[in-house]
């Protein structure tokens, strides 16, 4: 084992499969050889053939942390969000302190279409670790997604506030915000992530948004043509917000717009 760990610690993982398969040959009960196995194969992208040797440890020794999070991943790794949910459960159950065990199980329950389950995992984790602004912005997103508006708005608000220089927290604050009609507030975070995030083209188009939704068209007007600026793909969404006038006729043609914003 020490010779097949020494090539798992260097990299060499095709080389300690090797290793780890002769020990598993004389000892197959050998608990080291099977989880380490696992996490070779792993490594090098064989997360089925991983799941096997670690689901073996992990329902045998359900106390094994390591063995139980590595499980875990695999499963994720291979999308079976469900199986993997159920695994997180078990590392956040031996360690309810483990702030990743929360956020993969928040993410798995989710892609597994179980939405209200991640919000309630992340509310418990951002109860219990009230500084941690990733978790808030996950649960702000997942809001977001409910429809739960004014709860998301809460969520992005807690997230600028602990971490001030985190863009995704002004950029969806301010979508959040033109979502409520709430413009003025909306222009408040989106010129802020802007600041943080001069090159992102689509905080320019959601402030340019919610200026023209505020009646300043002016305004709009020069925020559009930063995100045409910063990447011309985002001529397509400005197409949509300004081709009509509140009369219903055409504002600009599509060509005369993209002479227009490239001035």
């Amino acid at each position: 084992m020490e010779k097949a760990a020494a090539h798992h610690n260097a990299g060499r993982f095709a080389e300690a499969e090797t290793l780890y398969r002769q020990v598993l040959s004389a000892i197959p009960d050998h608990l080291e050889a099977r989880m380490l196995l696992g996490a070779a194969l792993n490594a090098q992208g064989r997360p089925a053939e991983a799941e096997g040797f670690l689901t073996s440890v992990a329902d045998a020794h359900p106390d094994l942390f390591d063995a139980v999070l590595l499980l875990a991943m695999v499963l994720g790794r291979q999308e079976k969000h469900a199986a993997a949910a159920a695994r997180y459960r078990q590392v956040i159950a031996a360690n309810p302190d483990f702030i990743d065990g929360h956020m993969n199980l928040a993410r798995h329950l989710s892609a597994d279409g179980d939405i209200p389950d991640a919000v309630d995992v992340l509310v418990a984790l951002t109860d219990r670790h009230p500084a941690f602004a990733p978790g808030f912005l996950e649960l702000g997103l997942l809001l977001m997604k409910e429809g739960a508006f004014d709860a998301a708005g809460e969520a992005f608000q807690h997230v600028v506030d602990l971490a001030p220089e985190e863009v995704n927290g002004h950029a969806n604050l301010g979508r959040v915000r033109i979502i409520q009609s709430r413009f003025d507030e909306a222009q408040t975070a989106l010129s802020k992530a802007a600041a943080i995030a001069p090159d992102n083209h689509s905080i320019h188009y959601l402030l340019g948004r919610a200026k023209q939704l505020a009646g300043d068209m002016d305004g709009a007007f020069e925020c559009y043509r930063e995100a045409v600026a910063v990447n011309e793909d985002a001529f397509k969404l400005v197409l949509k917000s300004l081709e009509w006038s509140p009369t219903g006729q055409l504002w600009l043609s599509p060509k005369h717009l993209r002479e227009a914003l490239r001035r």
